[in-house]
């Protein structure tokens, strides 16, 4: 979890904002503009080379996203590239992507978090909140082709 996470350099021990952590407690009852409100704050007072840059940038563009302003979407990006290693990232990307109506992207983001952490709980449930479709039978061919839609109903039956 996010909220005990440390991180100790040669001279400096840094911890999570409790400004962020009050913004996490809003987004939690969906309250995203007052989120949003904390998130700004926390982004004010730290620069890009704040070890936990990539995680305010995330929530503060899930966030922005949330309550209607598609911007957010970048820096949700933008944090997944700077930190790759962090299922949480992906998440929020994830999120952000639904929210925008983006299923190609919404998918894509959980599958690449998943390779990071496979049993991250928040991508687990989003995937299995939004349903993902099984291979095609033939994946050489297009998904709509009437062969794949063949097959795709005999074994489909067969696995019930």
């Amino acid at each position: 979890m996010l909220a005990t996470e440390q991180w100790s350099s040669t001279d400096t021990e840094y911890t999570l904002d409790d400004e962020y952590l009050q913004g996490m407690r809003h987004a939690g009852r969906d309250d995203w503009s007052s989120a949003l409100g904390c998130f700004d704050s926390v982004m004010s007072r730290h620069d890009q080379f704040h070890p936990y840059f990539p995680i305010y940038n995330s929530a503060q563009g899930l966030a922005r996203v949330m309550t209607g302003t598609s911007c957010g979407l970048n820096q949700c990006r933008q944090s997944v590239q700077d930190n790759p290693k962090r299922a949480d990232l992906y998440e929020n990307l994830a999120r952000a992507c639904l929210k925008l109506k983006q299923r190609k992207k919404t998918i894509d983001a959980i599958s690449m978090g998943l390779r990071v952490q496979p049993n991250h709980p928040g991508l687990n449930l989003i995937k299995q909140q939004i349903g993902c479709r099984r291979r095609p039978s033939l994946p050489f061919l297009n998904r709509d082709h009437p062969i794949n839609r063949f097959l795709g109903r005999k074994t489909y039956r067969r696995k019930l």
